[in-house]
């Protein structure tokens, strides 16, 4: 059916998107742009059922996982579709709604949260001894949102930066994920929340997060949907945010990025050069110019 008939426009559009949380929170911007164009239909997400927390927190009427067959009994009432699964980043999803004629909108927006999650994780940061707006967050491995294990792109270098941020600035700093052979350094204004989060909850933490400083993976799409000020160490991925608040810092090597597809990867080294080449200064000083530390 055309997305362009007017006299019959679509009762239920369904988005379907299967690669995985990065891929949910960097096409999340299409809901509302679709709901503006068409208000009167339902926009639905199709997803795999271990991605269904994920999609709890963005703009959809409903959400659809499970085996396809179990689909298709459950989408009598989407009448199009968009199937995200040649599309890898923000632009091939913008060329998607310039297709359908659907202007983007904007790329940031508020994601979905309770007013009762918000207040109870506000209060843990509180009880925890964090200062709201005045920590920054560090993710220096992979979310455990990931599908594989991304060792790759773990950023080597993190405790050195954190050193700096606490030499150099009075923010505190709040570590979200910590890969095997990390140390942090000790101090009284490094915090840390280690166990699995859900994604709302994850979302609150960011937006009372002066600054975001991570490596490519959920956290750091989250943060950039949320206008956070947010910087983000790219090695083996490609670098597809697009946001004017998300800084991108790219390996610049002959063998980066290895990402082949959205969540493969042509792994053949054994040390990831392409995060080493991030400089704990660089990271800093890129830091320093974004939000006047």
């Amino acid at each position: 059916m055309n997305f362009t008939d007017k006299k019959q426009p679509p009762k239920g559009i369904g988005i379907i998107a299967l690669e995985g949380a990065s891929q949910l929170v960097s096409s999340s911007f299409m809901a509302p742009a679709l709901r503006e164009k068409f208000p009167q239909s339902k926009i639905f997400l199709i997803t795999r059922q271990n991605l269904k927390e994920v999609a709890q927190v963005l703009h959809y009427d409903g959400v659809i996982c499970g085996p396809w067959m179990k689909w298709k009994a459950r989408c009598k009432s989407i009448t199009h579709f968009i199937d995200l699964q040649k599309q890898s980043d923000y632009k091939g999803y913008l060329k998607l709604l310039q297709d359908l004629d659907v202007r983007p909108g904007k790329l940031n927006f508020k994601l979905k949260v309770k007013a009762e999650t918000f207040n109870a994780v506000k209060n843990k940061l509180i009880d925890k001894g964090l200062k709201l707006k005045k920590f920054i967050t560090v993710v220096p491995g992979a979310s455990s949102y990931e599908q594989k294990p991304f060792s790759h792109k773990a950023w080597p270098f993190t405790s050195e930066f954190i050193k700096q941020l606490l030499d150099k600035t009075s923010y505190q700093i709040l570590v979200l994920t910590q890969p095997d052979d990390f140390i942090l350094p000790e101090s009284n204004r490094v915090f840390t929340l280690l166990d699995k989060m859900s994604l709302d909850e994850g979302v609150v933490i960011l937006n009372e997060s002066k600054a975001f400083v991570g490596t490519d993976q959920v956290w750091s799409r989250i943060a950039a949907q949320m206008e956070v000020p947010a910087i983000t160490l790219f090695g083996p991925s490609r670098n597809e945010l697009i946001q004017k608040n998300a800084l991108a810092l790219t390996a610049k090597l002959p063998c980066s990025p290895c990402q082949k597809d959205f969540d493969q990867f042509d792994f053949t080294c054994h040390d990831n050069v392409c995060m080493k080449i991030h400089s704990p200064g660089e990271v800093f000083g890129l830091l320093q110019s974004s939000i006047n530390l």
